[in-house]
């Protein structure tokens, strides 16, 4: 999603905002925004679902494959 006046928080200030890391002003602008924008609700829900791959992602790789029920042998 490109940055534009209807549209001024992009995929990268979304996630900062999921984050904790807007600054608090800006953290506003953008709880106000998604509050009447569905565009950039949408946005925050694919942002959200993402960061749920990327997290789930890197716990299956820290996983020892002891841990893996599925990896015995019987």
């Amino acid at each position: 999603m490109s940055t534009h006046p209807a549209h001024p928080f992009d995929y990268a200030a979304l996630d900062a905002y999921l984050n904790g890391d807007l600054p608090f002003l800006k953290r506003l602008a953008c709880a106000r925004h998604l509050k009447r924008c569905p565009r950039c609700r949408a946005v925050l829900e694919r942002v959200k679902s993402d960061n749920q791959l990327w997290a789930d992602i890197s716990a299956a790789e820290t996983t020892p494959p002891d841990a893996n029920p599925t990896n015995h042998e019987c």
